[in-house]
Order: C-alpha cells, then sequence, then structure tokens
C-alpha cells in the first residue's frame, strides 16, 4: 500500500510539473533548449523512482536513468508534432529535435563521467569488469546513435548538396567518432564544431576500452596463476 501511494505521488508531482511548463511555455515561449533541460531529467528521475525494485544498485540505477533519457527522446519525437499541446512550425520542430539530441548528449556522457570516476575510485570489483565492458560498449553505441541523430537534423554536405539522410548521418557518425574521416561526407556551419567535440569524445572512450580490455586481460591471467 506504501509503495502504490509513493507511486502515485510521483505520477502527480510529474504531471503538475509538466502542466506548469506547459502554462509556462505558452507564456513566455520557452526556448527549446530549456525545454528539454527541465523535461527531461523530471521524466527520467520518474521513471527510475517508479521502478524501485529494480534498483539494485547505483550502477544499475546511472544505466536505467541513461536508458530511460534516451527511450524518452524517441517518445517526444512521436509527440513532438503537438508537443505542449501546441501546434508549431517545421522550424521550432527542428530545433526541438536538436535541442533534444544535445541534452541527451550531455546527460548521457555526464552519466558517464560520473560512472567513470565510480570505477576509478576502485568501488568496482574485478567480477564486474565485464559488466564494465558491456556498459561501455553501450554508451558508445549510444553516443554514436545520438550524434547521427543531431546530424540528421541539422544536415551534412554529401556532394555538394546539404542532405537530411539518417543513413549518411549514421555512417558520417562512425566515421568521425573513429577518426577515419574520409571526407566524402563534411559537416557544415555549427555541425563543425559539433564534429570536433565528437572526435575528441571517441579518442577519449576508445582509450577507456583499450584500458579495460588490458584490465580484464591481466586479470585472467592473474586468477590462472
Amino acid at each position: 500500500m506504501k509503495s502504490i501511494i509513493e507511486n502515485a505521488v510521483i505520477i502527480f508531482v510529474t504531471v503538475i510539473t509538466l502542466i506548469i511548463l506547459s502554462i509556462l511555455d505558452k507564456v513566455y515561449a520557452l526556448p527549446a533548449i530549456a525545454k528539454y533541460v527541465i523535461i527531461l531529467p523530471i521524466m527520467a528521475l520518474s521513471f527510475t523512482a517508479l521502478s524501485r525494485k529494480f534498483r539494485y544498485s547505483t550502477r544499475f540505477r546511472v544505466y536505467y536513468f541513461m536508458c530511460a533519457c534516451v527511450i524518452l527522446q524517441f517518445l517526444l519525437y512521436l509527440l513532438d508534432d503537438s508537443f505542449f499541446f501546441r501546434s508549431i512550425s517545421i522550424q521550432e520542430l527542428n530545433e526541438n529535435r536538436e535541442a533534444l539530441t544535445v541534452v541527451n548528449l550531455v546527460s548521457v556522457n555526464f552519466l558517464f563521467l560520473c560512472q567513470l570516476f565510480y570505477f576509478f575510485n576502485g568501488k568496482i570489483s574485478k567480477q564486474y569488469l565485464v559488466l564494465e565492458f558491456a556498459a561501455l560498449i553501450l554508451f558508445i553505441s549510444l553516443n554514436i546513435v545520438l550524434f547521427a541523430n543531431y546530424y540528421y537534423n541539422t544536415g551534412l554536405s554529401f556532394k555538394g548538396d546539404i542532405v537530411n539522410d539518417f543513413n549518411i548521418s549514421l555512417y558520417f557518425s562512425i566515421v568521425t567518432w573513429t577518426t577515419l574521416g574520409y571526407g566524402d561526407v563534411l559537416p557544415h556551419d555549427s555541425n563543425r564544431l559539433i564534429a570536433s567535440i565528437q572526435a575528441l569524445v571517441g579518442y577519449v572512450y576508445m582509450a577507456i576500452l583499450i584500458g579495460l580490455i588490458l584490465s580484464f586481460s591481466h586479470n585472467q591471467k592473474t586468477s590462472q596463476n
């Protein structure tokens, strides 16, 4: 009974917050980035709180929060044509999608840094190295898809034309992340800075991935001896 009441309170507070946010948006026309900075943490925290029975560890809560944010991104994409109960133009729709992707990218990588700090402080035992490796692969995959989503919304230069194609965006995201840089697809305008940031983030992730592989290999040899 107590858990039912707690869940009801969480849902009620979330709904009231979204209603207030909707009213503020209608009155003050909040920027796209501001809406998602507010709405994503609120909804993701609600998702996490509603699934208390699954929260066995801090590590799992971090992963769950991250996945909840990304799932919410695609749910809000489906609702974006009537976002906050009002019709919006194509330009506003694109701004919403760009802002949503940026907020998700920042959230995912902030959570990754928190998890990395948790790992380097020795709070994760050797038996969880495989789990950490799998989690790192998940973080890398999410980053590649989220960056591709941003490029898809803003467009890329392909054969002299600006194209909005997800396959091309995903290809460019993978090439940029791995710092291959074939040059057949190019960023333009603000995308250049985003692509540079993605390449730097990719370097960091790949270095950590190699470190985890070496650590796992070392632990395997130690256990055998």
